[in-house]
């Protein structure tokens, strides 16, 4: 993806929220309801955001939701999309720029994850650690853009 269009997206968003935020939450099926705790949130679909990628798995609303809890900004993407669905790496990882353009310091991922486990039921909160990466792409290959900053972090 290119890093004029993560910017075009990073102030489309700017413009709109007002103020950077101190958390952004990208969330997977079935925790949609968590923009609910924000205070004056306000909505835009992804589709006005130029280059953001619209998912298609029902359950991602492929909205963004921005208000206040408390004494932070938080911004909750609510979707997104897979390289299982034919997306590229670069796709799947825009949102993830853009939210690092927006200076964003904390980040949360939610997913629907544990189904194999049958000690662990719906709503149940776990902590991933680490991961597998099976799917025979990997969104560090490839030159990398000094822009973003170094590839890999803490090495």
């Amino acid at each position: 993806m290119k890093y004029e269009f993560v910017e075009q997206a990073k102030s489309y968003l700017l413009e709109k929220m007002g103020v950077a935020p101190d958390v952004a939450i990208i969330m997977g099926s079935g925790l949609s309801a968590v923009d609910e705790i924000l205070i004056g949130s306000q909505r835009t679909h992804y589709v006005s955001i130029p280059h953001f990628p619209v998912p298609k798995i029902a359950g991602h609303r492929g909205q963004v939701v921005f208000g206040k809890t408390k004494k932070l900004n938080v911004v909750v993407f609510e979707g997104r999309v897979h390289y299982y669905e034919g997306n590229t790496m670069a796709e799947v990882t825009f949102c993830t720029r853009v939210i690092g353009r927006l200076g964003t310091k904390s980040l949360i991922l939610t997913n629907a994850s544990g189904a194999i486990n049958p000690g662990f039921f719906r709503g149940h909160l776990m902590a991933i650690t680490d991961h597998i990466n099976l799917q025979g792409a990997n969104p560090l290959s490839g030159p990398n853009e000094d822009r973003w900053g170094p590839r890999f972090l803490g090495h």
